[in-house]
C-alpha cells in the first residue's frame, strides 16, 4: 500500500514481514473471539486469569491498540487525499450556495438563529472554507425579520458587513413594532437593498416613505397588504431607478402605491381592481412577463393594451385576452373554468390580433377533453403544452385527454398535435391519474415516427405510479426521453414557473 510510505519514523523501521502482516491485518475485520475458548470465557465472565494467561492478554491488548492507532493514522492520511481539498474555490462557492436553507424553512417556527446552520456553519469547518464563505457575499445577503424569525443584531450586522447587496424579507408585519429597532437599522442600509419582500402595514409604509430616494439598488419588490384597506399610500419606490420586478397581492382591491411602471420588466398583480391593473399595464411598455388576475366584474373595453416586448403572460379569466395585443408573446397561460365556455375563439382572436410566435400554452384546470383537443389541432404552431388540474373533479377529463393524445389507429389514423416537443401534466389533488394511460400516451408518441416528443413532466400530489408503470417510464427515460416525475416542493416550483408566479407571495 502506498499509504504506508508516509508512516512516521518508528513505523518505517518495521521489517518487511511485519509490514506485510500489518497490511493484511489492516484490511481484515476485527477478529472475533471464538465461543468455547478460554479467552471467550474470560471476556464473558468475572473469572480471574491464570498467571500463564496474563502474557497472552497483555499481548492481545497491545495488538488491538496498535491496530487502532494504525487505523486512525490511515484515516488521517486518507483525508489528505480527499478530492474535496482540490475543489476549485468557484465550485466550492456554488456548493455553499446550495446549502442555504429555503425561505419557507427559515421562516418556520422551529428556525430561530442557529450557528450550526448555513452559512454560519461553513465558517467553522476549516480555514479554507471560512475564507471562501466570508468572500462570498451572496451567502450573507438574506435577512429575515418578523414574528417567528429574528436574528440577533450582531448576526444581522455581520451579514451586512459580508454581503454586497441585501435581500430583505419581513414576515408577520403586524408585529413589526416589536422589531422596529432592527428594521430601522436595516433602513440605514437601504441603498444596498436589492430585494424586498414585505407584508405591508401603515406603520411600515410610514417608515419606508421616509427613505424615498434611497432605494437605489432595489431590483425586486413583492408586497402583500396586511389586514384591511390602507389609506396610507406607499410612494417611496416611485423613484427606485433599478426596480424591474414587482409583485403585489391586495385582497381589498385598491392598492395605494405608486411605481415606476415605465421601467418594469415583470409584474405579478393579484386581487387588485381591474382599473388599477389595466392602468399599470397601459404604462408598462417594457414588460416581458406578466401574471395578472381579474377577479371583479369587467366592463366592455374598446381600448387594446399593446405590450410590444411581452414574452410570457398569465391572464385569468381567458376573456381578459381581449384587452391585450402582444406581438412578441411566446408563452401563454390561463385558468379555464366551466363558466368560460369555449375559449378557442378568444385564443384565435388574441393570436390573430397579436401575430405572435406562440409556442407554449398552459391551461390551469382542465376544460372538456374534446375542447382541448380542438385547441391543439387548431394551434398547430404550438410546441409545448401544459395541463394542470387542481381538482379531483377534473381528473376524468385529464385522463380522456391523455387517451386522445396517445398515438393510436383508433384516433382516426392522425395523431393530435404531432409537433409537440413537450407535454407536461400536473395533477395536484388526491385522486390518482390513470398512470397506465399516461405511460401509453408517452410511449406511443415517443415511438411514433411523426411525433416530435422530447420532454415530459408529471407533477403529483397523490400516490405515485405503480412499479410496472415506473418500469415503463424508466425504460422511456433510458431510451432518451427527457422525463421527470415530481412532487412536493419540486412540483410547486415547476407550477410557479409555468404560471409565472412568485414563491415570495
Amino acid at each position: 500500500m502506498r499509504a504506508f510510505s508516509s508512516l512516521d519514523e518508528p513505523r518505517r523501521r518495521l521489517n518487511t514481514s511485519s509490514a506485510r502482516q500489518s497490511r493484511i491485518m489492516f484490511q481484515m475485520d476485527e477478529p472475533a473471539v471464538v465461543p468455547g475458548t478460554r479467552h471467550h470465557t474470560l471476556l464473558t465472565t468475572n473469572e480471574p486469569p491464570n498467571d500463564s494467561e496474563l502474557t497472552f492478554i497483555h499481548t492481545d491488548i497491545e495488538y488491538r491498540c496498535a491496530r487502532a492507532s494504525l487505523s486512525s493514522y490511515r484515516a488521517q492520511n486518507k483525508a489528505i487525499l480527499s478530492p474535496l481539498r482540490r475543489v476549485p474555490s468557484e465550485i466550492l462557492t456554488e456548493i455553499f450556495l446550495w446549502t442555504l436553507p429555503c425561505v419557507s424553512e427559515m421562516t418556520g417556527n422551529l428556525c430561530k438563529f442557529n450557528v450550526a446552520r448555513s452559512p454560519w456553519l461553513l465558517t467553522h469547518i476549516s480555514h479554507r472554507w471560512r475564507v471562501v464563505a466570508l468572500s462570498t457575499p451572496l451567502l450573507w445577503s438574506q435577512v429575515i425579520i418578523g414574528a417567528n424569525m429574528v436574528d440577533p443584531l450582531p448576526a444581522v450586522e455581520a451579514r451586512i458587513r459580508r454581503a454586497k447587496n441585501l435581500k430583505i424579507r419581513i414576515c408577520g408585519a403586524n408585529q413589526i413594532s416589536a422589531e422596529a429597532g432592527m428594521f430601522q437599522h436595516l433602513l440605514q442600509h437601504s441603498s444596498r437593498w436589492e430585494e424586498l419582500v414585505v407584508e405591508m402595514t401603515p406603520a411600515l409604509a410610514t417608515l419606508l416613505n421616509a427613505h424615498r430616494g434611497l432605494f437605489s439598488s432595489l431590483k425586486r419588490l413583492w408586497i402583500k397588504w396586511w389586514r384591511g384597506p390602507h389609506e396610507k399610500p406607499v410612494t417611496c419606490f416611485q423613484s427606485a431607478p433599478s426596480l424591474l420586478d414587482v409583485g403585489v397581492v391586495d385582497p381589498w382591491g385598491d392598492i395605494p402605491i405608486t411605481l415606476p411602471v415605465h421601467q418594469l420588466t415583470r409584474v405579478h398583480l393579484n386581487c387588485i381592481s381591474w382599473e388599477r391593473q389595466l392602468g399599470i399595464l397601459e404604462l408598462g411598455r417594457d414588460l416581458v412577463e406578466v401574471h395578472v388576475t381579474f377577479d371583479q366584474p369587467r366592463p366592455d373595453r374598446d381600448k387594446i393594451i399593446d405590450l410590444p416586448h411581452l414574452r410570457r403572460l398569465y391572464v385569468s379569466p381567458p376573456a381578459a385576452l381581449g384587452y391585450f395585443k402582444a406581438p412578441a408573446l411566446e408563452e401563454l397561460a390561463t385558468r379555464v373554468q366551466e363558466a368560460d365556455g369555449d375559449i378557442l375563439p378568444l385564443l384565435d382572436g388574441f393570436i390573430i390580433r397579436s401575430g405572435c410566435p406562440l409556442r407554449r400554452l398552459c391551461l390551469l384546470e382542465c376544460p372538456q377533453a374534446h375542447m382541448t383537443t380542438t385547441i391543439l389541432r387548431n394551434l398547430s404552431f404550438l410546441t409545448e403544452f401544459i395541463i394542470i388540474s387542481t381538482s379531483a373533479d377534473h381528473q376524468e377529463e385529464v385522463d380522456k385527454l391523455m387517451s386522445t393524445l396517445a398515438a393510436s389507429k383508433h384516433n382516426g389514423g392522425t395523431m393530435v398535435a404531432p409537433q409537440l416537443r413537450s407535454i407536461f401534466v400536473g395533477c395536484l389533488h388526491e385522486k390518482r391519474p390513470d398512470y397506465e394511460m399516461y405511460l401509453k400516451m408517452l410511449s406511443s408518441r415517443w415511438r411514433a415516427e411523426e411525433s416530435a416528443l422530447e420532454n415530459a413532466v408529471l407533477l403529483l400530489d397523490s400516490d405515485g405510479p405503480d412499479l410496472a408503470t415506473l418500469d415503463g417510464l424508466y425504460a422511456l427515460h433510458y431510451e432518451g426521453l427527457n422525463l421527470a416525475v415530481l412532487d412536493g416542493e419540486n412540483a410547486m416550483n415547476e407550477i410557479c414557473a409555468w404560471l409565472y408566479l412568485s414563491r415570495h407571495l
